[in-house]
C-alpha cells in the first residue's frame, strides 16, 4: 500500500533560532524507525528492553492501533525527542519508513529534534551513496516519482551523516545495544531544559560518565566525586548541571551548593563562615551558630542526612578536610548511607587525599567545539557552508577550551571576512599559540573606555552587584552601561543569578590577564590599579615606622593642650629599577587601590599620603576585624585630605575621629566606614553635599554621635548604622528618601530619635531591633516592603506598614 505523504512542516523560523528546541512539552524521548520485517522479533525488541530498563520512554509502532495511519506515527515522531533510525537491509522497502526518516529531517530542522543513526548489518554507502542498495531500491523497486525519490534520497542523506553506530564497529550485539544507549542518554541531557536554557554545548556525555561516578542507585555507600582540570574548562558549570538534574529528580535528600570556596576563603579570611552556611542549609537551622558545630547534637542530625553537596573550588586538602568536619576519611561517622559529595578543583591532591572518584574534564572535540563557536560567532548550531574554512582555523587556536572558544566567537560575531583573516592572522603569528594569546586580543580589540571598564570590573568588581557596578562606573564612563553588557555578550565578563540579585563575575584565568595588563605599565607609581600589599605599602607607608611608644606619648601630649611638634618625616623614594625614581608627583596616575589588611604590613602614613592622587576614584581598605587599626597609623590630626574625585571609599577600621576636612566627596557613590573610632564623618559646621551617595555603611563605629547630612543626598538606596551603640538620633531629612531600600538600625542601644515618617515608596527593609530608647516606629509608605525587625524595642503600636508586607517577607 502506498504510504500518505508526511504533512507539511510549519514555516521554519529564522536562522538564528535555527538551534531552539520545540517549545511545547516532549511526549516521548525517542521515537525508534526500523523496517519491521527486519528487526522488529530481534534487534528493535532488544534495544526497546534496554531503553526501557534506563527508564527511557519510547514509542514504537505497536502502541499505534490498526486503524491509525501514517499521519499519526508522522504526529508522535513529531513529539519526541529523538528518533532512532535503524538501517537494515530491507529497510528502504518500505515507503512508510522512507517518510518517516523525511519527517524526521523536518523535525530536525523546524523544531530541534536529534536523530540517531544506526547502521545494522549495512554500511553508509548502502544507505546515502548515490548508487548504493537504498538508491537502487528506490529508482528500480519503488519507481519513485522523481519529487519523492530526491525527498527520500536527501533525507536518507541527512541522517546517515549525523554522528551514529554500526553493527561492524560493534559486532557483539548486546555491547551495540549498551553504546546505542549511552548515546541516547547523553543526547538527552543535552536536550534538557537545564542544559539548553544555559546553551551548555557538549555537556551530556560529561554529565552522563559523572552520573555513573555519583551511582545515585546504589544507596548503601558514601561517595566524593571530584572533577578536576585547569581553569575555563568547566569544572563549575558541569557540577552545577549534575547538581541540578539530581536535586529536581531525587525528594529525598538534603542539598546544597557552594560557589568559590577557595574565593570566598580569600575574601573572608576563613573557613567557619563557609562551614556555617552549609550546615545550616543541610539541617535546615537558620540559627545555627558558629559554636554549635562541634556539638554532638549536629554530628547526630547529620549522621541521619542522606546529603547530595558540591563544593566548588576547593584549594587546598585542609580546607575540604575542614568543610567535612575533619572525617573526610570516614564520611559514614558524618552522614548517611546514600549521600554524595562533588568537588571541584585544580588542585588533583586535594582529591587524592581525599581518596575521591576522579572524573578529569577534558576540552571540547572538533564537533562540540564547532558548535559552541558558531552559537556565538553565527547564532546558530553549525557555521554557514562558505564560513566553514574560517571556523575550523579559529577553533583550532582554542584547543578545544570552551571559554577561549566562547570569547573568539564573540569578538567574531557580524564580522565581515576581511576582519576574521586579519584578527586570526595575529593568532597565527604567535609561534606557540596559547589560550591567554585568544584573551588579550579580545581585550587589544576593544576601545578605550571599554578596556577601562573591564580592568576595573575584573581588578576590583568580581562577585559585586551588576546594578551597583554599573552605577559606580556611570559615574566615570558615560558608556558604562554598554560597556558592560557588551562585555557580558562577549562571555569576559560573566553575569550570575543569585538569592540577593545579580552579580558581576569574572572568570580566574580573565583576573589574571587584567592584572598582567596592569602590570606591565612601567612604573609602580603610574599603574593605574594597585592591589598587591607590597606595592601599596611601598606607595603610601613613610620609610620607616616611628617608635610606637613616642607616637602614643605625642598624641598623650596634644591631647593635654601641650604643643608639641613632631619631627616630620619625609615620604619614601620610591625605588623600581634602581635608576628610575618615582617621586610623590608619579601617583598621579593611579586610579584604584584595593588592600587587604589581614596581608598588609603594618605602616604608619603621614597627613599628605594621598596628596597628588588626583586619578583616585576607588579605594578600598577591608579586612579581618582583628586586623583593623592594627594595621595602619595616621598622625594625630589625621590625613589632610583624600582625593576630590573618589567615587568607592571604604575603609574598615579607618584609625582616626572623623575624615579629612579637606575632602569634597560630591562624586562620592558609596562611602563605607566600618569598626572605626570615628565619631563623625566630618567635623565644625561646613558639612559637604553627598549628592550622588548611594550607599552609607556606618556599622560597628561605637563612637558614632552624628551621621552626615543627607538632605542633599537623594540617591540613597541603603542606610546602614548597625550597632552604632553611641548614635542618640537618626535626623529628620532621613524621611524624605524616596529611593531608599534598606535602612539597619540594630542594636543602636541610645537611639531615641528617629524620623516621624519614611517616605520611600521602594523601601524593602527596616530593621530597628534590640534599640531599647525607641519608642515609636515611623510610618511607613511602602508597598515593597519586605522585613520590619522591631524585636527588643519598647514599641508596642505597629505602623499600617505590617498589613504591606509582601508575601514571603518577615516581621
Amino acid at each position: 500500500m502506498a504510504a500518505a505523504s508526511p504533512p507539511p512542516p510549519s514555516s521554519p523560523p529564522d536562522r538564528h533560532d535555527s538551534s531552539s528546541s520545540y517549545s511545547g512539552r516532549w511526549e516521548y524521548d525517542v521515537f525508534l524507525c526500523f523496517r519491521g520485517g527486519d528487526t522488529r522479533h530481534g534487534f528493535t525488541s532488544h534495544l526497546m528492553a534496554a531503553l526501557s530498563d534506563k527508564k527511557i520512554k519510547a514509542f514504537i509502532d505497536t502502541m499505534l492501533r490498526k486503524t491509525e495511519s501514517i499521519d499519526e506515527l508522522l504526529s508522535v515522531l513529531q513529539r519526541s525527542t529523538l528518533s532512532i533510525v535503524i538501517f537494515s537491509e530491507k529497510f528502504a522497502d518500505s515507503p512508510w519508513c522512507l517518510d518517516e526518516v523525511a519527517t524526521i529531517v523536518q523535525s530536525i530542522e523546524i523544531f530541534g529534534h536529534r536523530a540517531l543513526p544506526v547502521f545494522y548489518k549495512v554500511g553508509w554507502s548502502d544507505v546515502a551513496g548515490d548508487s548504493g542498495r537504498y538508491s537502487a531500491i528506490i529508482d528500480e523497486e519503488l519507481k519513485a516519482s522523481s519529487e519523492d525519490s530526491k525527498r527520500w534520497k536527501d533525507a536518507l542523506k541527512a541522517v546517515a551523516n549525523r554522528a551514529g553506530r554500526t553493527s561492524s564497529a560493534i559486532p557483539i550485539e548486546s555491547e551495540l545495544i549498551k553504546a546505542i544507549v549511552e548515546d541516547v542518554q547523553k543526547q538527552l541531557i543535552d536536550m534538557s531544559p537545564i542544559i539548553k536554557s544555559e546553551n551548555l554545548v557538549g555537556m551530556g556525555s560529561r554529565i552522563l560518565e559523572v552520573e555513573q561516578l555519583l551511582a545515585m542507585d546504589e544507596p548503601d555507600d558514601i561517595r566524593i566525586i571530584g572533577i578536576w582540570g585547569m581553569g575555563g574548562l568547566g569544572k563549575t558549570t558541569l557540577a552545577k548541571a549534575c547538581y541540578e538534574r539530581i536535586v529536581s529528580s531525587t525528594k529525598d535528600i538534603k542539598h546544597h551548593f557552594i560557589r568559590n570556596i577557595n574565593q570566598i576563603c580569600e575574601n573572608q579570611h576563613g573557613i567557619d563562615g563557609i562551614v556555617h552556611e552549609l550546615y545550616s542549609k543541610v539541617l535546615s537551622e537558620r540559627n545555627l551558630s558558629h559554636e554549635d558545630l562541634d556539638v554532638h547534637y549536629i554530628r547526630a542530625c547529620l549522621s541521619r542526612s542522606k546529603v547530595f553537596l558540591v563544593l566548588d573550588n576547593v584549594e587546598t586538602p585542609r580546607q575540604l578536610e575542614q568543610l567535612l568536619l575533619d572525617d573526610v576519611f570516614n564520611l559514614t561517622r558524618l552522614f548517611a548511607a546514600g549521600s554524595r559529595i562533588i568537588v571541584t578543583t585544580r588542585n588533583k591532591k586535594v582529591l587524592q587525599n581525599a581518596r575521591a572518584k576522579m572524573y578529569g574534564i577534558k576540552g571540547l572535540n572538533d564537533d562540540e567545539s564547532m558548535q559552541l563557536f558558531s552559537s556565538r560567532a553565527f547564532k546558530q548550531q553549525h557555521p554557514p557552508y562558505v564560513w566553514m574554512r574560517l571556523s575550523r582555523l579559529a577553533i583550532s587556536y582554542c584547543k578545544g577550551h570552551p571559554l577561549a572558544i566562547r570569547v573568539l566567537g564573540s569578538a567574531l560575531f557580524d564580522e565581515d571576512e576581511n576582519y576574521w583573516e586579519s584578527f586570526l592572522s595575529g593568532l597565527r603569528l604567535i609561534r606557540n599559540p596559547e589560550i591567554g594569546v585568544i584573551f588579550r586580543k579580545s581585550y587589544d580589540q576593544m576601545g578605550h573606555d571599554e578596556q577601562r571598564v573591564f580592568l576595573d570590573v575584573a581588578c576590583f568588581h568580581h562577585g559585586t552587584s551588576r546594578s551597583i557596578v554599573i552605577r559606580y562606573l556611570e559615574t566615570l564612563y558615560p558608556t558604562a552601561l554598554a560597556n558592560v553588557k557588551d562585555l557580558i555578550d562577549k562571555s569576559l565578563l560573566t553575569c550570575v543569578s543569585k538569592e540577593d540579585g545579580e552579580k558581576i563575575e569574572v572568570h580566574d584565568l580573565l583576573k589574571e590577564m587584567a592584572w598582567s595588563i596592569v602590570n606591565e605599565e612601567p612604573k609602580l607609581g603610574k599603574r593605574s590599579r594597585l592591589v598587591d600589599p607590597d606595592d601599596i605599602y611601598k606607595l603610601l607607608a613613610t620609610t620607616k615606622v616611628e617608635s610606637w611608644t613616642t607616637c602614643y606619648i605625642y598624641s598623650f601630649l596634644k591631647g593635654i593642650g601641650m604643643m608639641v611638634r613632631p619631627r616630620r618625616k619625609r615620604r619614601k623614594v620610591i625605588d623600581m629599577d634602581e635608576k628610575d625614581k618615582c617621586p610623590l608627583e608619579g601617583l598621579r596616575t593611579t586610579e584604584g587601590i584595593s588592600l587587604d589588611l589581614s596581608k598588609a604590613k603594618e605602616m604608619r602614613l603621614e597627613a599628605n599620603a594621598f596628596k597628588g592622587m588626583d586619578s583616585l576614584t576607588f579605594l578600598k581598605i577591608w579586612g579581618l576585624s582583628e586586623a583593623l587599626g592594627k594595621k595602619i597609623h595616621l598622625p594625630y590630626d589625621g590625613l589632610d585630605s583624600l582625593p576630590d574625585g573618589l567615587r568607592w571609599l571604604q575603609w574598615d577600621g579607618y584609625p582616626s575621629k572623623s575624615l579629612p576636612s579637606g575632602i569634597y566627596p560630591q562624586h562620592l557613590v558609596r562611602l563605607i566606614i566600618r569598626r572605626s573610632p570615628i565619631k563623625s564623618c566630618w567635623e565644625g559646621y561646613c558639612q559637604p553635599k553627598l549628592a550622588n551617595l548611594m550607599l552609607l555603611d556606618l556599622s560597628y563605629c561605637s563612637n558614632l554621635t552624628a551621621i552626615p547630612d543627607l538632605s542633599g543626598s537623594l540617591q540613597i538606596e541603603e542606610l546602614r548604622l548597625l550597632k552604632c551603640k553611641s548614635l542618640v538620633e537618626v535626623p529628620s531629612p532621613v524621611q524624605h528618601l524616596d529611593k531608599l531600600i534598606t535602612l539597619d538600625l540594630g542594636y543602636c542601644i541610645s537611639l531615641e530619635g528617629l524620623p516621624s515618617k519614611l517616605s520611600s515608596k521602594v523601601l524593602k527593609h527596616v530593621r530597628i531591633n534590640n534599640c531599647p530608647k525607641v519608642k515609636h516606629c515611623p510610618d511607613i509608605n511602602s508597598e515593597e516592603l519586605m522585613e520590619l525587625n522591631l524585636d527588643e524595642t519598647p514599641i508596642r503600636e505597629l505602623p499600617s506598614a505590617v498589613y504591606n508586607v509582601k508575601e514571603g517577607g518577615r516581621l
